[in-house]
């Protein structure tokens, strides 16, 4: 198969990868959300490899197939805003199930809303109720969820399950303005990041102001919308990925239990530092996506001494590395002498993605505990 340039085998790489276990498995897993950013051309050399270089069954192309449809309808064909008035602008959460029976004409298409007040009088069997009435039991009042199903397909196929779910916030008009200001946003962050004046402080400030300001749903769409205006670059992909991890992170050591076993009684202002990774070595970090270094001023200047102790013994090589460990200490240091005095703060480094896509993936928190 022939592709146009890196970006192009970038993106295959990435569909190939987040479609493998849907085809496994049988039916569209949640985590295949980023294709939704993707292109239409890359999601069509997806499913041709699929068909040229994997033994795939009739059933599992056709599950590709499916998926392959459903981006291209979501991104291109529904408007879920009129869907949304017609049903006189209920109040979120909304489940909208759309039965499918053909690709390319609607015609026949049959749409359910659901929502908290009338999924009591819905048309559904008990456990498929009790099952809804859960999950929208811990979904936010923001949230929309589209289900596509073809129910023809699943019967033709029964090995796999043509039922695809995108979450995203309700379509109404606030909504609709919010996400026009998260790509613009977006937008603003990511010249930050490829600034040649890059200050970790003041994109820091950018990245927070994303994380505080939205909901995952609203940033995960914002991108969405930002591919279909303009073809996303892979570094856009995966600050997005960066982002989202470290907003979990953040919300993880938010926890007064997490931040007083870190403490163990400390008082001197303290930097969580997560250098994350993706190597196997490191499959014990996956929970944190790799270690995370506990640094005082204290510790800090301690490790300082010692790497300077180790460096006059080691040889050329193993002195590069020294070099490197020290200059991203000595950073640590200026950053924590810069910082509120007895405060809690992370620092987020992926050293490998910025040398692999030339900018920095570094972010700070400030004051977590606040």
């Amino acid at each position: 198969m022939e592709t146009t340039d890196d970006s192009d085998m970038f993106f295959l790489s990435k569909a190939i990868a987040l479609l493998r276990p849907s085809v496994n498995e049988g039916w569209p897993m949640g985590y295949i959300y980023p294709i939704l950013s993707f292109t239409e051309s890359i999601v069509q050399k997806t499913v041709d490899f699929f068909e040229e270089r994997f033994n795939v069954t009739p059933g599992q192309l056709e599950l590709l197939k499916f998926i392959q449809n459903v981006h291209r309808i979501h991104r291109n064909e529904i408007n879920y805003q009129a869907f949304w008035k017609a049903q006189g602008r209920p109040d979120g959460p909304l489940f909208l199930f759309i039965f499918m029976d053909d690709y390319h004409d609607q015609s026949n298409w049959h749409f359910d809303f659901l929502t908290p007040q009338n999924l009591e009088q819905a048309d559904l069997r008990d456990d498929d109720r009790e099952r809804i009435e859960a999950e929208m039991a811990i979904s936010p009042p923001h949230r929309f969820k589209i289900n596509f199903l073809f129910v023809e397909k699943t019967e033709q196929f029964p090995d796999q399950k043509f039922l695809m779910e995108i979450w995203a916030p309700m379509p109404s008009n606030e909504n609709e303005e919010k996400l026009k200001q998260v790509c613009t946003d977006f937008a603003t962050m990511f010249l930050s990041l490829q600034s040649d004046s890059f200050d970790i402080r003041s994109h820091s400030e950018l990245v927070m102001n994303l994380i505080d300001s939205y909901p995952g749903d609203f940033l995960r769409v914002g991108l969405e919308k930002m591919s279909m205006q303009k073809e996303i670059e892979p570094l856009y992909l995966m600050y997005n990925q960066f982002l989202g991890r470290m907003a979990e992170l953040i919300r993880n050591a938010k926890i007064p239990e997490v931040v007083e076993g870190w403490r163990r009684g400390e008082e001197e202002t303290m930097l969580m530092v997560y250098r994350m990774t993706e190597t196997e070595e490191m499959a014990q970090y996956r929970g944190t996506y790799g270690p995370i270094v506990r640094l005082t001023r204290t510790e800090i200047t301690d490790y300082l001494s010692s790497l300077q102790e180790e460096k006059t013994s080691a040889d050329e090589e193993e002195q590069m590395l020294i070099d490197y460990e020290i200059q991203l200490y000595e950073r640590n240091l200026e950053l924590i002498d810069e910082m509120e005095e007895g405060s809690m703060n992370l620092l987020f480094l992926h050293e490998e993605w910025a040398h692999e896509y030339g900018v920095p993936f570094a972010c700070i928190a400030q004051n977590i505990s606040e």
